[in-house]
């Protein structure tokens, strides 16, 4: 896989066909590579992330014990990043505040948690193109006029 790939974004206004566009990607990763996992989360806050990643562990079969100070968040990305994970596709929606996503000061953003691996691949949705570019740097579909 090629690593200046592994990361992309996809740029434009509201309403303008982003979710489509990596529904597609989807779609024509999994058509090319039966083998690959596509996982979903929304990047709308530190909550909504950490419920899209309740449900990839669901998916995943990791449990997480009521006494386990363990958070979701790290045992999603740790199962991701581990050789064993094989091929997956993670779309993160809605990646628009930077904030969020590098966290405030003394604190992990969103960021934080997102698995890298040689098998991986990760696409955002984002509105801002300033954000897309920090995300992916010159991995950037612009969508829309």
């Amino acid at each position: 896989m090629n690593k200046d790939c592994q990361k992309v974004a996809v740029s434009g206004l509201g309403g303008i066909g982003k979710t489509q566009v990596s529904l597609q990607f989807a779609y024509s990763v999994k058509e090319d590579g039966p083998e690959f996992s596509v996982f979903w989360v929304q990047a709308l806050s530190m909550e909504t992330f950490e419920q899209g990643c309740m449900e990839i562990a669901r998916a995943l079969g990791i449990h997480q014990g009521q006494e386990s100070k363990e958070d979701v968040k790290t045992l999603v990305r740790q199962r991701l990043c581990a050789k064993t994970a094989g091929k997956w596709l993670l779309i993160v929606k809605n990646a628009d505040d930077l904030d969020s996503l590098r966290g405030p000061e003394q604190t992990e953003g969103l960021l934080a948690f997102l698995p890298e691996s040689d098998d991986g691949l990760t696409t955002f949705t984002t509105r801002h193109g300033v954000v897309a570019q920090y995300l992916a740097g010159s991995g950037v579909v612009g969508v829309g006029g």
